[in-house]
């Protein structure tokens, strides 16, 4: 998903958090797509400039309006108070009671927090990295991780007999919450990849592979890419 909008990324959670108010998306499409005859709507989507919701009317034909913001949203947390201006105003003008007051649905917030989990992060267009790429880890990295490994290895191995101060059961323990955790980073970094929507199938295994052999250092280099790729960093430098 390539796009400058700075709702868009937000849009599915929103939509899947909105699925909870019905009552709430019929007076939108009543009110200000004006269609009175609606008996059903849904919420669609929505962006920087306005939503789009889907009805079904009294004769069970099915259609489309949108919904205008009266000037464009720039951030997510001008969302919701938008819509319950633009709810409140359309109740009044219906003469229907406030449906968007009081605690949120736990259903409807399920539903955003769902939606938004699997939703892809969105590509600036002025981006100029590449998306689907592996970075490895320094190689000072890959040499920690090789002396450390190696002398945990040694540490728990039968050939440990003058260490006493760090026996051969205490490596096992230290191996096994190292393996637990690099296991919980290398699922974290799948859920990363595959959530973004950038990656092929390989490069997903490379990063997950990498994050469960070296973890936090090559989590951090998932993270670095991110931001590359998002524009936290600034553009790309050219040669």
């Amino acid at each position: 998903m390539i796009t400058d909008d700075p709702i868009v990324p937000h849009s599915a959670g929103i939509s899947a958090y909105m699925s909870g108010h019905p009552a709430t998306n019929l007076a939108y499409v009543k009110y200000f797509g004006k269609r009175p005859d609606a008996v059903s709507a849904q919420f669609q989507s929505i962006d920087s400039k306005g939503f789009t919701l889907s009805f079904t009317d009294s004769h069970g034909q099915t259609g489309q309006v949108r919904a205008h913001f009266k000037t464009p949203l720039t951030k997510r947390e001008e969302i919701r108070p938008v819509l319950q201006d633009m709810a409140k105003e359309a109740e009044t003008a219906l003469g229907l009671p406030s449906t968007l007051e009081g605690p949120p649905p736990f259903t409807a917030i399920a539903r955003a927090v769902a939606a938004q989990a699997t939703t892809p992060t969105p590509i600036p267009t002025s981006n100029q990295y590449p998306t689907d790429i592996f970075y490895s880890v320094d190689k000072r990295d890959v040499a920690i991780a090789v002396i450390y490994y190696g002398i945990l290895a040694y540490a728990a191995s039968p050939y440990n007999s003058g260490w006493t101060k760090f026996p051969p059961a205490s490596a096992r323990w230290v191996l096994k919450v190292l393996v637990g955790i690099h296991t919980l980073e290398a699922a974290i970094a799948l859920a990363k990849t595959i959530k973004r929507g950038w990656y092929s199938p390989i490069t997903i295994a490379k990063w997950t592979l990498s994050t469960l052999v070296f973890g936090m250092p090559s989590g951090k280099k998932l993270e670095l890419h991110r931001k590359q790729v998002t524009g936290e960093l600034g553009p790309a430098k050219q040669d």
